[in-house]
């Protein structure tokens, strides 16, 4: 169960994310959801080590919108490592996400929106929600590979 599950970092603590390419991206852990786990965002800020000063996050704009992550995994092997932290803003809201239990955008029809709290049905979706990031939790790889190649091939499977 989640919500028994101690998240190795606390919100507002910033971690440097080690890519293929010897270069290292950031992130930060938001908040953890008590159904779904931890919610992190990724700066659009790279650097050739892991030390970043904590304004330059602060100033950063983001990579993509904010994602589920297993999180504790590569910070518990040290892959993720704490690089510092900064509070998240008063006026964060919590993102929509959509979500939909079959594989093809093109064939769905059960597509829905997701706000945290609760459901809003859409059925087809629509260019207006294409853009929302999809309700799943990403392995830490997967998020390192998105960062690295600019695709999503969770999203790209839909």
């Amino acid at each position: 169960m989640i919500d028994s599950i101690r998240i190795l970092l606390d919100p507002g603590d910033c971690f440097s994310i080690p890519l293929e390419d010897g270069t290292f991206a950031f992130g930060q852990y938001l908040l953890s959801h008590p159904k779904v786990g931890t919610l992190i965002r990724v700066f659009d800020l790279r650097s050739s080590t892991r030390d970043v000063a904590v304004d330059d996050l602060k100033r950063s704009k983001l990579l993509f919108a904010p994602i589920f992550v297993g999180l504790n995994p590569p910070v518990r092997s040290g892959r993720w490592k704490k690089v510092g932290a900064f509070p998240i803003e008063d006026d964060f809201e919590f993102p929509r996400f959509r979500a939909s239990l079959l594989l093809r955008d093109t064939e769905n029809t059960d597509w829905k929106i997701w706000d945290g709290r609760s459901y809003t049905q859409l059925g087809r979706l629509t260019p207006e929600f294409k853009h929302l990031e999809l309700k799943c939790v990403y392995a830490y790889g997967d998020v390192e590979r998105r960062i690295l190649t600019g695709r999503d091939w969770i999203a790209d499977m839909r």
